[in-house]
């Protein structure tokens, strides 16, 4: 077994949602939601509809009650709204939106192109 080569793993002692890696556009960073009035984030939300106008919008949401959790997704055409298990919490109900989103973006793709 000479030909087989074993490497040690880099041990990478910092969680991935403490990466700088990942860089992201944050319109709100600047903004107090309790000192800020409404109209400030519609104006936000206008401009940034006016920049990327030539996308489709894509709404996710996820949201927990007593008894269970759902999610839906929006596109211009469709909404879809699911139930999810008693034990799903509010975090697996907006994964679950947002992965549900990227599977009918990836079907529309496929299909529609």
């Amino acid at each position: 077994m000479d030909y087989l080569k074993v490497y040690p793993q880099r041990k990478n002692y910092s969680p991935p949602w403490k990466s700088n890696d990942f860089y992201y556009l944050n319109p709100f960073e600047n903004f107090i939601k309790s000192d800020t009035a409404d109209v400030t984030y519609l104006k936000l939300f206008l401009e940034h509809r006016a920049h990327y106008n030539a996308f489709i919008p894509v709404y996710t949401d996820g949201s927990r009650v007593p008894t269970h959790s759902s999610f839906a997704v929006v596109f211009p055409d469709n909404i879809s709204c699911f139930k999810l298990h008693p034990s799903c919490s509010i975090f697996t109900a907006e994964m679950t939106a947002a992965l549900h989103a990227l599977m009918q973006i990836l079907w529309m793709l496929h299909y529609l192109h």
